[in-house]
């Protein structure tokens, strides 16, 4: 039985972002996000569009034109949607404020995180990962989400990560 199950309990429909660097536990926790919840809950990945669909994707703007399509698909049919990963202002141009308003307008509630970790954490938690990726790009993506922060239009509200999300679950 899920979590929101035993509690009685049926969430409104949402749209959450978590952002943050790489190691914070940004998927995890929207793993745990959709698992627990007894909602349908799409969770989309911005690195499938990075990485996996076109390996080593530049061009941003079509990187987040796709996941706010996807994520508005999803929104329209009554689900809700996680989207997590390295989310930077100046390259997502716009479309989180696109999704933001879709979300609300559609009546969903629209929530932004950040995923703060000590670099020394995503450092060590990279180097735990099949294909982790070099600590000069874990330094450079933790640099770059820290910073970006004040960038963010609306209320960005912060999560502590140091805890793995996976035994707060439990």
């Amino acid at each position: 039985m899920k979590r929101s199950e035993r509690l009685g309990r049926r969430v409104p429909q949402f749209c959450i972002i978590f952002r943050g660097p790489a190691g914070a536990g940004k998927s995890t926790l929207a793993e745990t996000v959709q698992r627990e919840l007894s909602q349908k809950v799409a969770a989309i990945d911005t690195d499938i569009f990075n990485w996996r669909i076109v390996p080593g994707e530049d061009d941003k703007e079509v990187v987040y034109e796709n996941v706010v399509t996807l994520a508005a698909n999803y929104l329209r049919r009554g689900y809700s949607v996680v989207i997590e990963g390295l989310i930077i202002t100046s390259e997502e141009m716009g479309a989180i404020s696109t999704l933001r308003k879709l979300a609300t307008a559609g009546g969903a509630t629209f929530l932004d995180f950040y995923c703060h970790v000590p670099r020394r954490t995503a450092l060590r938690r990279n180097r735990g990962r099949d294909g982790g990726v070099s600590d000069q790009m874990i330094e450079e993506w933790w640099d770059l989400a820290e910073a970006d922060k004040k960038n963010v239009q609306w209320p960005l509200l912060e999560l502590d990560m140091t805890v793995d999300p996976q035994r707060c679950a439990a």
